[in-house]
């Protein structure tokens, strides 16, 4: 769902980076790599865990332009807590960026 989001939006005014938290980069890259995942993604390993204070993975947040976290998901989420996702990210953008994005029933990558 977050690549379908990320293919409707201008780059110029939001950007989507996936940061893993595995403690084998092999293991990371062999994991996000048959996805095609289109926006940057950066291996930090485990300790990244403890800069944020998160307890699961996936772990997506929303942060507006002035670093502030808007929003949380921990785990896949279910269909209304990527649509509850959809719209804060919606809402923090201009209306004219905000894009059509994927319908409710598409999977997250």
């Amino acid at each position: 769902m977050l690549s379908a989001w990320y293919r409707t939006l201008d780059t110029a005014v939001v950007e989507f980076v996936a940061i893993s938290a595995d403690a084998d980069r092999r293991a990371a890259v062999e994991f996000i790599e048959p996805f095609g995942v289109p926006f940057p993604w950066f291996y930090a390993g485990p300790d990244i865990q403890d800069a944020f204070g998160f307890i699961g993975l996936p772990y997506t947040l929303i942060v507006d332009p002035g670093g502030r976290i808007v929003e949380s998901l921990y785990g896949f989420g279910s269909v209304e807590e990527w649509e509850r996702l959809q719209r804060t990210l919606e809402a923090q953008l201009p209306r004219d960026v905000a894009g059509e994005g994927p319908s409710a029933g598409e999977e997250p990558p």
